[in-house]
């Protein structure tokens, strides 16, 4: 009878320490399930992040697109001016008297 309680009080302390144990994983368990969301939204900030800098970028190549653009229109115009001052020029000497 005394091993059968001294067996009994063993298994009772075996489940007391199998229930600590469990308590710890359970923690554990909600430690690394509330780390996880927190990390899912930091990579949900930064995915937001990430759009916004894609799309700046975008918006910085159309503008120097459109400068670009710009720069050659008024070299173009620059050209134009040059090509008809000398042809203007050219007209004037005609009126020349000497």
């Amino acid at each position: 009878m005394e091993e059968q309680s001294t067996g009994s009080v063993q298994i009772l302390q075996a489940l007391e320490e199998i229930n600590s144990i469990t308590v710890q994983v359970q923690n554990g368990s909600s430690q690394m399930l509330n780390g996880s969301n927190e990390i899912l939204g930091e990579m949900g900030n930064l995915s937001n992040i990430t759009v916004e800098m894609g799309n700046g970028m975008d918006e910085m190549a159309s503008g120097a697109e459109q400068i670009n653009a710009a720069v050659q229109n008024v070299n173009k115009i620059t050209q134009d001016t040059r090509n008809n001052l000398i042809q203007l020029s050219g007209e004037i000497e005609k009126f020349k008297v000497e």
